[in-house]
Order: C-alpha cells, then structure tokens, then sequence
C-alpha cells in the first residue's frame, strides 16, 4: 500500500519509470515495479502557481512569536484496522474518508472498490457498493462528500459518473460526469450552495522538449448541477513546471496543494513557500497570508531518495545537480467544517507525530496544533468540528484510521 503527498494529479496515458517517489504522479502498491500508468496524475506541480486574478485581496503576514498564537494537541480517541483479523475492518488503498451527519464514519477502499461504513464508536456497520459497471457499483472510485440532505455522493472516475446513496446504502440517484481529465487525490465536493464542485485537467506548451506534461498544467474548478449534470467553467489554476532537460518536471520542487472552502472559497499554496492565497470559486483573490519562514534546502536524505534513479523513457540515471535546491514547508491545506484553516508542516519521514498551523478564515495564525498520531496527508483528513479523521500506517504499512480530538 502506497500514498502519495498532497500534490494534485492529472489524466494521461503513458508509462513513466522512476517517477512515483519523487513526484508522486501514481499510487504503487507495495512491491509493483516504478512503471507508472499515468492515467492520472496526482496533484502535482513543480514550481510555481500563477497569481489568482487581483480583486481587492489583503495581505497578513503571521509570526509564530505572536502572543495570541495559542498551543492545541489533537490526542487519538479512536483507532479502526487489523492486520490479522476480519475482512471488514482490513483496508487496502484508503482514497477517502467521509463523516456522516450523525457522526459515523465512510471509508472508501479504492483497491476494493467499495465503502465501508462504521459507527461513531467504530463498530463495523455495513459495507456500500462493489467493483463494477452497474448502479451502485464502483470501477474507478476515489472521492466521497455529503450532501446537506444526508446522501453520500461516491466521485467514479473510470464509470464517469457520481452516485449518491441514502443511509441504508441504497443508490438513489446517479449523474453523469462529464469533466475532461481527473485530478487525484479529489478535491471536489458537494459546496454549501448544493452544487458538485469538481476539477478537470489540461496541458499547455506541448511540443518535443516538453512531452510528458507541458510547461504548465490547468486545474479548471467546475460546477456540477446534481440533478441535471449540467456544469460550467468556475475558475483556472495554472501551475508552472521546472522541468528538467528531458521535459520531465524537476524532482523534489514544490507543488500546488489546494483546499475547497464549502462555503465558496479556494485556498492555495506552493509547497516550498509559506503564503496561502484565498480566493472565490471564480479565480478573485480575497487574501494572502504567510508565516515568516525561510526557504528549507532539500536535505541530503531527499537528494539521496532520488538521485541514481532512472527516470523518464529513456532511463537516465538522475544527477544530484538535477534535483531542487529547496524543498517543501508544507504539506497540505485541509479547511475544517468551521471555517479554520490547518496547515500541515512538512515532516521528514520518520518524524513521530504532525505539527499543523490553524488559522482562522481571515487568514490570522491562530494556534499550532501537535498532534500524536502520524497522519498521512492524503487521503486528506476531515476535520469536523473539534475532531480529525485520517489514516496512519503502521510498521508493515497496514492502514488505521484514527479519530483524533483537540484539546484547546
């Protein structure tokens, strides 16, 4: 089992060598070979986003120094997974989580293709969906949201379609997407306004030196009408490649990460600098806030992760000259159903528990959070409220998911 960081992805079809560690453009399972069909490409971006459109943004700049920047942990209260034991609370490739409204939680295994639903107290409750083509079957699942009247909605790439379930896991009614391109992990959902928000792909500045991706990648945020599928252009992102000689991006440069606001906002960020951009949902900028952090060289440890591997069709061994000098600050962007913000700090591997930035939705540093458990960074954790739902893994990477609780 493997997951990837908080880049974003794109939909392509080709073979890539050496690329999934690096850039994370593919989820591997644990022991398949570094050939990656890159049939969709995870929120990856190498350098730098392009300004949001100007509109009449401020700008605050955040000090960890602040008197009134307070300290939370976020100790673990629950804990779901077996190694050994039943089939039911054994996961494979956990791409999603979900809370419903009366607490309990929805696991997507997208290597099974199905959702498993469990209790508020983490009693295995019954299971939605299997793989396949028909209604209420799941091919290429890897996204779930609710709705504000209790259905759960299952994003379906490969059927292109998304199916809404009523409690009892029974289908009630199923839309076609029409969306060109597919972004993983999801960042789409279901917005307080009642639309589907979801994002398509494109590739711009194509040619011989530039084969694979372009010189830059379009994220475009879409608007979904549920009922008649109908949807329209919101907004576009556009990410900026640093790419090597061969036309592949430079491994280890910062990525875009991104997190929808339900409430209609956009938060956006390079990973390898401390400025998160709020904008709306039509590419206006609202605010832009920072922390006074420095650049953080890449470590030896990263450089040695990637240089000597062979990358790209031509499998050239990588130089450490041909890696990014500075690596990433941050992880991801996760936006709790409160309106505050948590900005993961990147961890080196190993490190035992996170340590996430909390803002309020005006862009003030408002608290750092530590918390125990190693949560990964995707599937992206849920915060509802004063608790978090996410996935860790344990030392023969099997997968948990844990609920963890704020203590302010």
């Amino acid at each position: 089992m493997r997951h990837h960081g908080c880049g974003l992805g794109l939909a392509r079809a080709r073979t890539v060598s050496g690329l999934s560690a690096a850039l994370g453009l593919a989820r591997l399972p644990r022991g398949r070979s570094s050939g990656v069909a890159l049939a969709v490409v995870s929120l990856l971006s190498c350098s730098r986003p392009q300004a949001p459109k100007s509109g009449s943004g401020v700008v605050l700049a955040n000090s960890y120094e602040d008197s009134t920047v307070s300290s939370w942990q976020a100790e673990e209260t629950l804990r779901i997974g077996t190694l050994t034991g039943p089939p039911t609370t054994s996961f494979g490739r956990v791409a999603s989580l979900a809370v419903g409204p009366n607490g309990g939680l929805y696991v997507l295994d997208a290597e099974l293709q199905l959702v498993r639903v469990f209790s508020p107290d983490g009693r295995y409750v019954r299971t939605i969906g299997r793989k396949g083509q028909g209604p209420g079957e799941f091919n290429g699942a890897d996204g779930l949201t609710f709705d504000k009247t209790g259905h759960l909605w299952v994003w379906d790439s490969r059927n292109a379609r998304y199916s809404a379930f009523d409690t009892l896991g029974k289908v009630v009614t199923t839309v076609r997407r029409q969306i060109k391109g597919v972004v993983l992990p999801w960042r789409g959902g279901i917005g307080d306004d009642g639309f589907m928000y979801d994002f398509g792909v494109s590739f711009v500045g194509q040619d011989q030196s530039a084969p694979y991706f372009g010189r830059a990648i379009k994220f475009k945020l879409y608007q979904v009408n549920t009922k008649s599928g109908a949807y329209r252009l919101m907004s576009t992102v556009v990410e900026h490649l640093d790419l090597l000689p061969d036309g592949l991006p430079r491994p280890l440069s910062g990525r875009l990460t991104l997190a929808r606001d339900p409430s209609g906002y956009l938060w956006l960020a390079n990973t390898a600098k401390y400025e998160l951009t709020k904008t709306t949902l039509t590419g206006d900028t609202v605010l832009v806030t920072s922390v006074d952090v420095p650049a953080r060289p890449v470590s030896r440890a990263e450089v040695d992760s990637v240089t000597g591997q062979r990358w790209g069709f031509k499998q050239e061994r990588l130089g450490s000259d041909e890696v990014a000098r500075y690596g990433r600050l941050i992880q991801c962007i996760i936006v709790g159903t409160d309106g505050r913000i948590f900005v993961e700090r990147y961890a080196p591997p190993h490190t035992n528990g996170r340590v996430f930035d909390v803002f309020d939705g005006d862009g003030r540093l408002e608290a750092v959070m530590h918390a125990v458990a190693d949560i990964l960074p995707d599937p992206r954790p849920r915060i509802v409220g004063d608790e978090i739902y996410g996935l860790v893994q344990g030392g023969l990477d099997e997968a948990y998911v844990v609920r963890l609780r704020l203590k302010k």
